[in-house]
């Protein structure tokens, strides 16, 4: 089983390792090119290794998506990841190697709203000004004020703080994975109040909320982020021109190795190597490797016949981990209006929206407003027709922002529940479930390694996808290296 404490260390890192050369020709599948297997495929590719990708959908990226099809005048919209904090440094890196910018997330230096109990609250609200919040909050909170609570109450002092993986570190994993993310801040002190407060917006985006999942899901994603990731502070960045030019970069460089529109139907592994089944276009087609990087959902892979069956429990894994439902809807502004009122555009909401996330394009001087929901909330509203949605949409910005119907010039959604390719956004864990899922859903299984975000404690991030391929990958030139030097001793 992979070991706890070296996925906590390499989800921390800031470049890939160095991997072993083949001594003799090595083939390596790479089921999904996600940001995970491009990874995965491109340092491989570098190494000498004979890789070859197959991806169901017609691009690269996978949950990396940027909506530009809807939007007219060059708009576009980051529907999968959103952002990239500083800290991460793997994404930073790759987008330095191949040459793209990472700008400030939009509205990163202006104050937010929070939406709350039907009030409109400017946040920061500046110069120091204090928040009246309309919570039951104990005179000690109002003191410390949000940034302090948060601090406070919903970050841990030190777990996964630095990328060293020892003991310390999966015992507090395993410690807060025991608890919901609620009652670890209410073991904490927070009240009745605070809790409440402290889950309008960004706690609402995983899972069931933030009664129904892990607390280490929660706090050890949020280790390297500033309290102000509600307020987009600006340690979080995104690529210019959209996100989705990260993993386009990555799969040129991959060129032909990478079929698309080519779906895995099986996967069948013996001593003497893997075979998997795949449906293209123009049939199906059966392909021969050494080994395999299976990338896929496992919300997906569960429904893909495997031979023979995996192991216990990472069966149990894969009929057990579940995916958030998220919903997202982007309306295209004529105008950034709450940019002329000294406004980031940012909402964070105790209604259906919960967060809204402002969109910049520079060069029509247009942007969007983005809806982003998940559990209940998202479910009810993707099942909606489009003109629904944005109907919805514009409703639930309108007391925030009466001008949004004014300007409004086109709407466009993504439902990742109806994305046949991912059948959710991203996974989420139970109390207890973090600290033995995880390591478990990282351990090889004969000659199949798996890699992805749902593989390792960043579990919603491009740095959890990306290190979780990188160790594979490295897993891989161990495991073929060792093998050939046995076979072919000196």
């Amino acid at each position: 089983m992979a070991d706890l404490a070296f996925l906590i260390e390499s989800d921390n890192w800031d470049k890939p390792p160095s991997l072993a050369s083949p001594a003799k020709p090595t083939r390596i599948l790479v089921l999904g090119a996600g940001m995970a297997g491009l990874v995965a495929g491109y340092e491989l590719m570098n190494q000498g290794y004979d890789v070859r990708i197959f991806e169901a959908r017609a691009t690269a990226g996978g949950r990396v998506q940027t909506l530009r099809e809807g939007f007219t005048d060059g708009v576009y919209a980051d529907a999968g990841a959103t952002f990239i904090p500083d800290a991460h440094g793997l994404p930073s890196y790759y987008a330095g190697l191949l040459k793209l910018s990472l700008v400030d997330f939009s509205g990163s230096d202006l104050p937010g709203i929070y939406y709350v109990k039907g009030q409109k609250i400017l946040y920061p609200a500046g110069s120091g000004t204090p928040v009246d919040w309309p919570y039951a909050l104990t005179a000690t909170e109002k003191a410390m004020g949000l940034e302090k609570m948060q601090n406070t109450y919903g970050s841990p002092p030190d777990l996964l703080g630095s990328p060293k993986g020892g003991s310390t570190d999966v015992v507090r994993l395993q410690v807060e994975d025991a608890v919901s993310l609620n009652a670890y801040m209410t073991s904490k002190g927070a009240s009745v109040g605070a809790v409440e407060l402290l889950n309008v917006g960004f706690n609402q985006l995983m899972g069931e909320g933030p009664s129904s999942y892990s607390a280490a899901v929660s706090l050890s994603g949020d280790h390297y982020l500033s309290s102000n990731i509600q307020n987009g502070a600006p340690d979080i960045k995104r690529v210019e021109g959209g996100n989705d030019l990260l993993p386009a970069a990555l799969a040129a460089k991959l060129g032909s190795r990478i079929s698309y529109s080519t779906e895995v139907v099986q996967i069948a592994q013996d001593e003497s190597g893997v075979r998997v089944t795949c449906q293209a276009k123009d049939g199906q087609h059966v392909a021969s490797a050494d080994y395999v990087i299976c990338t896929l959902p496992f919300s997906v892979l569960r429904n893909i016949p495997v031979i023979p069956a995996f192991g216990a429990a990472l069966a149990q894994a894969l009929q057990t981990v579940s995916y958030t439902s998220v919903t997202r809807i982007f309306l295209q502004m004529r105008e950034q209006f709450w940019r002329t009122q000294g406004q980031s555009g940012k909402i964070v909401s105790d209604q259906s929206m919960t967060v809204v996330y402002p969109g910049y394009n520079p060069a029509s001087q247009q942007g969007t407003l983005g809806l982003y929901m998940a559990s209940a909330n998202a479910r009810r509203i993707g099942a909606l027709s489009l003109d629904e949605q944005i109907e919805f949409a514009l409703g639930q910005i309108e007391p925030v922002y009466p001008e949004v119907r004014q300007n409004f010039v086109a709407g466009v959604s993504k439902v990742w529940d109806a994305d046949p390719f991912s059948k959710g956004a991203y996974a989420w864990f139970t109390p207890g479930q973090m600290g033995s899922l995880v390591a478990v859903m990282a351990t090889p299984q004969g000659r199949i390694y798996f890699a992805g975000d749902h593989a390792s404690t960043l579990t919603g991030w491009i740095q959890g996808a990306m290190a979780s391929g990188l160790r594979a990958a490295q897993n891989i030139a161990a495991t073929a290296s060792q093998k050939q030097a046995a076979a072919y001793p000196g």
